[in-house]
């Protein structure tokens, strides 16, 4: 793969690999030929190398494309946005709880047998 090659062109390659790998692998299995396996093994290895390239490519294409720019957001003052909340919700009357006793059993003493 050179570097002058567009996304486009390595696809075509990469369809064409896959392409000879289906011939090879119906002369496997229609034909019955078993000298066709090493072809194929050769085909998948051959697809697996040019997508890994690919991946590098597109990143590259991807990492020079040029950002948008955001939108610029107002700047909000936290503190005046609590008060605001306080101000409208005020806030519900708690009822003391009263704390609850946990009542224990009595022991009881074991008597030892004479």
């Amino acid at each position: 793969m050179t570097e002058h090659q567009t996304l486009d062109e390595e696809l075509a390659v990469l369809k064409s690999y896959i392409t000879q790998c289906e011939t090879e692998l119906k002369s496997l299995t229609v034909a019955k030929k078993k000298s066709a396996a090493p072809r194929i093994r050769k085909s998948l290895q051959q697809i697996k190398n040019h997508s890994h390239k690919m991946r590098g490519s597109v990143t590259e294409s991807v990492k020079s494309m040029p950002t948008k720019s955001r939108a610029k957001k107002e700047p909000v003052q936290v503190l005046d946005a609590k008060m605001s909340q306080a101000e409208a919700e005020p806030e519900p009357e708690i009822e003391p709880v009263e704390p609850v006793k946990k009542v224990r059993k009595p022991r009881v003493k074991k008597v030892a047998a004479e």
